[in-house]
């Protein structure tokens, strides 16, 4: 089991995770913290002005989740069995390998402009 993590401030406020290979991003978020296709997941974070956000990608049960907000739960295509997360200058930040389909849970400590984000996949 793995845990990867990184505090830093994120451009644009947008993470996203996916397959770097074939992924799909959202078009627009309408607003919201989150957005998904059939292959990505954007998530807005913390303004960068306000200062750095927290995110962790892990296949690891992770007991701190169970204070925060869950803001998806799905599948994801990862066709080279690797899910990553992104920023929106397409910099890799974080990466597992994982299998052609992810399931992904996303949770956060706020349900809009989160300051801490943990990506767990299976």
């Amino acid at each position: 089991m793995t845990t990867n993590e990184i505090q830093l401030i994120v451009p644009h406020s947008i993470v996203l995770v996916m397959d770097s290979d074939e992924a799909e991003i959202p078009s627009d978020m309408r607003g919201n913290t989150i957005a998904a296709t059939d292959s990505c997941v954007v998530v807005g974070t913390l303004p960068a002005v306000d200062g750095p956000t927290h995110i962790k990608l892990t296949n690891e049960h992770l007991d701190e989740t169970s204070n925060l907000h869950t803001l998806f739960e799905g599948t994801i295509a990862t066709p080279s069995n690797v899910v990553s997360v992104f920023n929106t200058d397409n910099q890799r930040l974080l990466s597992l390998p994982t299998n052609e389909e992810t399931q992904i849970r996303v949770s956060a400590n706020e349900l809009r402009w989160p300051d801490i984000i943990i990506f767990r996949v299976s």
